[in-house]
């Protein structure tokens, strides 16, 4: 797999990845890589005899990507859409990227996807968009449920 990082960031949390250099001034992507077995607890939460990954990941995700995008400034995620569930098998791992477009100062909207590893190689790879929503700073929104 090609590696786009803009850096060493192995001290970061594993979520959301490593940011990816990127020719937009105004969007942002992260690439982490995601397994039956990391991060750990998947290997609990399993629906159907699948593992499933928890909805609060992807939260977690654009939460920890506000570190950097809202300069470690209290953030709330909000408008959040689940798109479709990201389902591993116990041995198989996906490429998870992130994006962030920034929407106005201190707002972005975002876009969590996975790679389907089966296309990896091909032109035409094949991303499955699995949550959508909004990440800003908690002082430009309204106080109601962040």
């Amino acid at each position: 797999m090609t590696d786009f990082s803009a850096g060493d960031n192995s001290d970061l949390n594993p979520l959301p990845g490593k940011k990816v250099i990127s020719a937009s001034k105004n969007e942002f992507i992260f690439n982490t890589s995601i397994s039956g077995s990391n991060p750990d607890y998947l290997k609990d939460h399993i629906v159907f005899d699948k593992l499933v990954l928890p909805g609060a990941v992807y939260v977690e995700i654009a939460l920890s990507a506000s570190d950097e995008l809202l300069n470690q400034t209290p953030a709330c995620v909000s408008d959040m859409i689940f798109h479709q569930a990201l389902v591993l098998e116990t041995d198989e791992s996906k490429n998870v990227q992130s994006i962030f477009t920034k929407e106005e100062n201190n707002k972005f909207s975002f876009r969590i996807f996975s790679l389907d590893k089966t296309d990896e190689n091909s032109d035409n790879l094949k991303w499955t968009l699995h949550a959508s929503g909004f990440l800003s700073n908690e002082k430009n929104e309204k106080r109601t449920r962040c």
